[in-house]
């Protein structure tokens, strides 16, 4: 009999540079949030450091490894983060993942 494969969403950092970290078997977990796909890649043994401020629904990514937000204006680059490449529109701490979803987090200047 062959074994059920494990649950697992897909997270992907975009420094916007050309450069990209893929993880591609976060396990999964019933109610797991954007926020525990984070931290399941910071355990990983090639992870990510980030910071981030506040929890659940007011939770705010300021830094991924060595990016940090810059801020508003035309030109400030921030992490700005999709889900199955769609703009998230809830705060990724209180964002419930689904298995197979692929999170993405890009460096970028927002546009509509």
């Amino acid at each position: 009999a062959q074994q059920a494969k494990p649950k697992a969403i897909r997270l992907v950092i975009d420094y916007g540079d050309g450069v990209e970290k893929h993880f591609t078997a976060l396990r999964w977990s019933e109610g797991m949030t954007a926020l525990d796909a984070m931290n399941r890649a910071k355990a990983s043994p090639h992870g990510i450091t980030f910071q981030y401020s506040g929890k659940g629904a007011s939770a705010f990514l300021s830094k991924i490894d060595d990016l940090e937000n810059e801020g508003g204006g035309a030109k400030g680059k921030n992490w700005i983060y999709r889900v199955n490449d769609k703009l998230a529109t809830k705060g990724f701490g209180v964002y419930k993942l689904r298995p197979s979803d692929v999170v993405k987090w890009r460096f970028e200047a927002f546009k509509l």
